[in-house]
């Protein structure tokens, strides 16, 4: 489960490099945008880039590198085990990700 995890952790993680370096098309002017300066900032302003990092970062195993937690005996420390699905919780921004991805695919096909 956890190589899961991490595999998909890794697939957002990638996701916002390749975001950085896609280019766009300016609605006022209607040509595509390739300056790689000005596709950042178009990214980070719209609030994408916030969004597509809160989704890559891989909160349990943060809390548990920070807190020193040992992961066999997690089931012992039940405050712990309470936070650790808080933090799967915080996944759920990933629909946020999924749901551009779902409206972009429609786009496509209409």
């Amino acid at each position: 489960m956890r190589f899961s995890e991490s595999v998909v952790d890794f697939c957002f993680a990638l996701d916002i490099i390749v975001a950085f370096r896609t280019t766009f098309i300016n609605t006022s002017t209607g040509l595509e945008v390739v300056l790689p300066k000005d596709i950042a900032m178009n990214y980070i302003i719209t609030g994408r880039f916030f969004i597509d990092m809160a989704a890559s970062i891989p909160f349990e195993d943060v809390y548990i590198w920070v807190t020193n937690i040992d992961i066999d005996s997690i089931d012992q420390r039940a405050t712990d085990n309470i936070k650790l699905k808080f933090f799967g919780v915080l996944k759920l921004v990933r629909l946020l990700r999924l749901g551009r991805i779902i409206r972009f695919l429609k786009f496509k096909q209409g």
